[in-house]
């Protein structure tokens, strides 16, 4: 009993200062957040940091796989039809609507990769919003819906379109015009892989 509560507090820890963490990153960025700022903002010691985790970066990559899971997560929530090419348009614009959602609140794409490098982070996100992508590929496959790419070619390929476009909407000011555009364009160049005799 006793270690299980050890580890349910040292959960709780970790939990707590990725929260604190990402809400620190997403507003302020890597560069103008330090390890003190962290700690003195979630009331705990460095010592509580390095107890999880060994650097800063290692914070930041737990962080942005917080919000890589909570991205999926929100995209999962995305009623199943048995429509696959509605379905797979949903979700994309799920993803797109997430990032307008959470706006300021959410680590931006463009310094993630910067800090955590492009392997690093595709790794991340292959363990969350790319399987997402994967099996709607793999569902567009198996109703021949699309030309037959590879499937994990076709799922990389669409979630970077989705980053660029998340990319496009965080650089500026975006609004419902604006993002209904960027839906409508992820919309029109997913159709140029879709078997001419479906459209």
């Amino acid at each position: 009993m006793a270690k299980i509560t050890r580890q349910s507090m040292a959960d709780a820890t970790r939990h707590k200062l990725i929260m604190v963490a990402h809400d620190l990153f997403s507003h302020k960025g890597y560069p103008q957040t330090s390890l003190d700022t962290i700690v003195t903002k979630a009331q705990m010691t460095k010592g509580a940091v390095y107890h999880h985790f060994k650097n800063k970066q290692q914070v930041y990559a737990a962080c942005y796989e917080y919000q890589a899971r909570q991205v999926a997560q929100y995209i999962a929530q995305t009623p199943q039809t048995e429509d696959a090419w509605a379905d797979a348009l949903s979700q994309c614009q799920a993803f797109l609507d997430f990032v307008i959602k959470q706006g300021k609140a959410s680590m931006p794409l463009q310094e993630v990769i910067s800090v955590l490098g492009y392997e690093r982070w595709i790794k991340l996100d292959s363990q969350h919003t790319m399987g997402i992508m994967l099996n709607a590929v793999e569902r567009l496959q198996t109703a021949k819906l699309v030309k037959p790419y590879p499937a994990p070619l076709l799922a990389q390929t669409l979630y970077g379109l989705l980053v660029s476009s998340a990319m496009s909407l965080s650089a500026f000011k975006p609004n419902k015009q604006s993002l209904q555009q960027q839906k409508m364009l992820v919309q029109d160049l997913l159709s140029g892989i879709r078997l001419s005799n479906e459209q």
